[in-house]
């Protein structure tokens, strides 16, 4: 083995309708490694991250000189590429110290960090980019949002020269209003700006760039035409096996000797960072069945950004289906590959010699473009979203109706778009589903009838520690509501009748939290309704950090009213305990049936609910005649013999199987916990509840007890006994001091949430704050 032996084949888009395989050696490779370990001063502490796809070349930069340096390579998760939010979260979470990102997308990163005030994470050191010109406008924002640090490359190379072939960065010497450079040759190759005669350009004179060195690969695999074309001898080089590489890039030098890229020398045109050739697309769109001929041309939005257009016209007494054609490309091409629009022609226009008129189609685009209707917004929402689409494409006039991909947008621009939204609105718009509408009146449409986008609860992932599940927790919680809060975690439930403007907290459910009927602001943080499905320790301190973070970045002067039902109770108490060790006032909180530690009174409520499932059936067995009792007692002993071999037979399990023979109606089971939480969770939040050492609270406590069993016998109901007068603080005595009022609910546990229970809870909490002036 030597080192020309073969590296590695990646392959790009080629002149002829087929994809160029491009042959790297060892060689090439091992020279363009060594080269950025230094460059980029890459060491055993750095963990950089693997952005590219594996078939984009740049994951060879990414990959082996990180390697070679000791360093790690960080594998993203698929959630990175959704938003800018999730990058720089992911990058945070991952300390990542070097970023490797295509050129677009590093432009859409600098719009959103300005958008959305995201600061980049500390750790981070190294940023590079490559594959597209610079914005200059975008170098001077990202300059003035971070300064100096972390340090920054602009990097440009073809394939054919092993990634990067020149390296720029930028000194103080670069001025404002100048064009951000590609820079010098990296180690061992060099490089040429050319006339047409092969004659070297005077500095400041454009002229093709060319490529020489050891980086240069050996051609296009079984393509020597080809590679005879594009790699040329080296007249500047006595060493008759010399090659230079011919990029088709235009370019000058600069009085410093840095590199600026101007653009390209033919038909081959860049987008997004990657390298297209309209002919490889209209190779696809031919092989589509109906499509007699096809010509693909760049078009330029009014915003800069660059976009496709597919002219088409169609073999005889066949009809196009635009969105069956579009399936077909997606089946072939990369995304970035695919046309914004398609127009079909009864026949391409054609030039005095028989070519395709290329000037006319342009024209004829403009004149369609001129010819729609423009559609103006017809109401507030409509009306922001067309400002908005207007700053990002660059346009003056926009239709309801128009397609932002064919306006000039992009898949990058979209990112900026949700950002925006999320930013205007307070409202998460699923990225998935803009691609599918992609209209103003679409997506207005969307968001008029739909809520921020939410999770289910199916997508919580099972075994996560501590730490995993409050980042979880923290990254989806972005993902419910109404985005009130810094993560948007706060659902805001306006209340009919206003009587005060001190918001009221509700730890659970937002059907409740409507149901309770205050008058004032309630805030509902669904957050503390989410499950483990294992037995975590720490769980509730860690749900409540969350929720307590959430509440802290909303601005409030008032002291705190909290509350929660049940489980959600003892995270409502905890949230307590921790705004109070942050130095915030509680001036209420309301432990909606649940009760307190006391292990007696347990043991109490234990034999108590034994004693109701026999009155249950004692009221059930009595008025039967004697088969039927016969009857009874063998399909008890049958159910309990069952259930005691599988070890299921408990006294809650008994009591919800008696209650689900009982056929209540869907409606007034709607809030019934059992049905709302997994059921692979509740054991673990029993294990957790009973492991959870709740601190206490001294202050005004409202707690709420159900005086009924669920359980009825025709319309007599099974009623709990009374153990007040031994625990007057429904077992929480040893926790609560202050002013602690206790109120007798005429319902069970089940129906507590009912629309009738939770106004009497409200009317409750209502009168407590009023009475004691919270």
């Amino acid at each position: 083995m030597t080192a020309e032996n073969l590296a590695y084949v990646i392959y790009t888009s080629g002149s002829t309708g087929q994809p160029k395989g491009v042959m790297i050696s060892h060689r090439s490779m091992v020279n363009h490694s060594m080269a950025i370990c230094k460059i980029f001063e890459l060491n055993r502490q750095d963990r950089v991250l693997h952005f590219s796809n594996i078939s984009f070349d740049a994951a060879v930069e990414e990959i082996f000189p990180t390697w070679l340096s000791g360093g790690t390579l960080v594998l993203p998760t698929k959630k990175l590429y959704t938003s800018i939010t999730y990058f720089l979260e992911e990058i945070s979470q991952q300390a990542v110290t070097v970023i490797n990102l295509p050129t677009a997308f590093w432009h859409e990163m600098v719009h959103a960090i300005s958008i959305l005030s995201k600061p980049l994470p500390s750790e981070l050191r190294l940023v590079i980019v490559g594959g597209e010109k610079v914005s200059k406008s975008t170098y001077q924002k990202w300059r003035s949002l971070v300064g100096d640090f972390p340090r920054w490359l602009n990097t440009y190379g073809p394939t054919e020269t092993t990634v990067s072939a020149t390296v720029y960065e930028p000194s103080e010497s670069l001025h404002p209003d100048a064009e951000v450079p590609i820079g010098h040759a990296i180690a061992n190759l060099q490089t040429y700006i050319l006339d047409r005669n092969l004659q070297p350009s005077p500095i400041g004179i454009a002229g093709e760039l060319y490529i020489g060195g050891v980086g240069l690969s050996r051609g296009y695999l079984n393509r020597p035409d080809i590679t005879a074309k594009r790699f040329i001898p080296n007249p500047f080089s006595t060493k008759s096996k010399d090659r230079l590489y011919k990029t088709g890039d235009v370019a000058r030098y600069l009085p410093d000797g840095n590199i600026e890229f101007i653009g390209r020398s033919d038909f081959q045109i860049k987008i997004r960072g990657f390298r297209v050739e309209p002919i490889e697309i209209e190779s696809r769109l031919e092989q589509y069945p109906a499509v007699k001929q096809a010509i693909v041309l760049c078009h330029e939005a009014p915003n800069g950004e660059k976009f496709l257009v597919a002219y088409l016209s169609a073999e005889q007494e066949q009809t196009l289906d635009i969105e069956a054609l579009r399936e077909f490309l997606r089946q072939k091409l990369p995304a970035y590959m695919l046309p914004s629009s398609f127009i079909v022609l009864d026949v391409l226009p054609l030039t005095p010699n028989g070519k395709v008129d290329r000037r006319a189609l342009t024209e004829l685009d403009a004149a369609k473009q001129q010819a729609e209707e423009v559609i103006a917004p017809r109401d507030e929402l409509e009306q922001q979203l067309a400002v908005t689409w207007q700053k990002l494409l660059g346009i003056q006039d926009v239709s309801i109706h128009a397609n932002f991909f064919e306006l000039g947008g992009n898949s990058l621009l979209s990112v900026r778009l949700v950002a925006e939204i999320e930013k205007i609105f307070n409202y998460h718009f699923p990225l998935s589903s803009f691609f599918q509408m992609g209209t103003i009146a679409e997506i207005a449409k969307w968001m008029r009838e739909k809520p921020s986008e939410t999770i289910s609860l199916d997508e919580i992932p099972t075994g996560l520690d501590l730490e995993d599940y409050r980042a979880f927790l923290s990254l989806c919680a972005g993902r419910i509501g109404k985005h009130i809060g810094k993560r948007g975690l706060i659902v805001e439930v306006p209340p009919t009748e206003m009587k005060s403007s001190k918001p009221f907290i509700w730890i659970g459910y937002t059907d409740f939290s409507e149901n309770l009927g205050l008058h004032q602001p309630v805030y509902t943080i669904p957050g503390g309704s989410w499950t483990p499905l294992h037995s975590t320790e720490n769980y509730i301190e860690a749900i409540a950090s969350v929720i307590v973070d959430e509440l802290l970045s909303v601005p409030q002067d008032e002291p705190y009213l909290i509350g929660g039902n049940c489980y959600e109770g003892i995270v409502a108490m905890e949230v307590t305990h921790q705004l109070q060790q942050k130095g915030k006032k509680v001036a209420l909180l309301a432990i909606v049936d649940k009760s307190g530690p006391s292990k007696i009174y347990h043991q109490l409520l234990h034999l108590d609910l034994k004693i109701c499932i026999l009155k249950f059936h004692l009221m059930q067995f009595l008025p039967l005649s004697l088969t039927a009792k016969w009857k009874y007692i063998s399909e008890r002993l049958f159910l309990f013999n069952k259930n005691k071999k599988l070890n299921k037979l408990d006294n809650e399990q008994e009591l919800n199987q008696l209650l689900s023979e009982q056929s209540l109606p869907k409606a007034k089971r709607a809030l019934n916990e059992y049905d709302r939480i997994l059921p692979k969770a509740w054991d673990s939040i029993d294990i957790i509840l009973r492991n959870h050492i709740s601190k206490g609270y001294s202050g005004t406590i409202v707690l709420t007890v159900p005086t009924k069993s669920g359980l009825k016998s025709g319309t007599k109901d099974v009623f709990l006994t009374d153990l007040l007068w031994l625990f007057p603080y429904n077992g929480w005595e040893k926790l609560l001091t202050g002013n602690v009022a206790l109120h007798k609910l005429d319902c069970a546990h089940t129906d507590v949430g009912m629309k009738q229970n939770a106004e009497q809870i409200g009317q409750i909490i209502w009168k407590a704050s009023e009475e004691f002036h919270c």
